[in-house]
């Protein structure tokens, strides 16, 4: 396991750019037609909101 030490504004930066690359994979799984690329991006989609969530926790610590 990697630990990390960020500040509270650190945190918050890294939300939103989590929060613009899942707007751009949205998009990119709805125009793909490759299944297996959809796919891919679908796990990288919920691994980023798992991410997402592991930083608005540990914000609330």
């Amino acid at each position: 396991m990697v630990k990390l030490e960020l500040t509270p504004e650190q945190c918050s930066l890294l939300l939103d750019m989590l929060e613009c690359c899942l707007t751009d994979l949205r998009v990119e799984i709805r125009e793909t037609d490759r299944f297996e690329y959809k796919n891919m991006l679908k796990d990288r989609k919920e691994e980023i909101a798992l991410l997402q969530e592991q930083i608005r926790q540990a914000l609330q610590q």
